[in-house]
């Protein structure tokens, strides 16, 4: 009876602090100057809530772009890399292992949380696919745990490049750091 209930509180506090600690879409303006985009979203900004092996996720309505800091470490990265290899695995950086990989024409992304440098207990995570130049959201979670998170996909046609991004904030919305996963080109 008392673990039940115990398990219960942690599930009531869970979905409580993700209400509160959703990052929300920062404005064009913001992203243009470089705010960090510290408001913390309401209920409104929220889809559907899945629950999956233990945790919430959800896909935001309205959500922003990946962290210029996210964007512009890709872009070094895609420079540096031999455009002949076929890529694929994960990257650690900073606390977190972010992966890609490619199986029956999709990306598949995902992340760990190793240790909690650069990413915030209780704090948030937005997945993110990037695909032919285009960077698809995928879905937000609350880290509540070390190890694995859920694994996003994306359909893919001809041929190309895809990696990860997993932008990590506190529970206030500060953005903390994140990564990107290894290249993968396909097919």
């Amino acid at each position: 009876m008392l673990r039940k209930l115990g398990m219960a509180v942690i599930l009531a506090l869970t979905t409580a602090l993700a209400a509160l600690s959703t990052p929300g879409a920062a404005s064009a303006s913001d992203m243009a100057s470089g705010a960090s985009g510290n408001h913390v979203a309401s209920a409104s900004d929220k889809g559907p809530v899945v629950p999956g092996g233990g945790v919430t996720y959800w896909v935001e309505k309205n959500p922003p772009l990946p962290s210029k800091r996210a964007l512009k470490l890709a872009a070094e990265m895609e420079k540096s890399v031999n455009p002949l290899a076929s890529g694929g695995g994960c990257e650690n950086t900073a606390g977190l292992g972010v992966c890609v990989s490619w199986t029956n024409s999709q990306l598949k992304g995902d992340f760990y949380v190793n240790s909690w440098n650069g990413v915030g207990y209780y704090g948030t995570a937005r997945v993110f696919i990037a695909y032919k130049s285009q960077t698809i959201y995928k879905y937000t979670i609350v880290t509540d745990h070390t190890g694995h998170y859920p694994i996003a996909t994306h359909p893919t046609s001809g041929s190309g490049l895809g990696y990860t991004i997993v932008d990590t904030y506190s529970q206030s919305g500060s953005l903390l750091g994140g990564g990107i996963s290894k290249f993968q080109y396909f097919p």
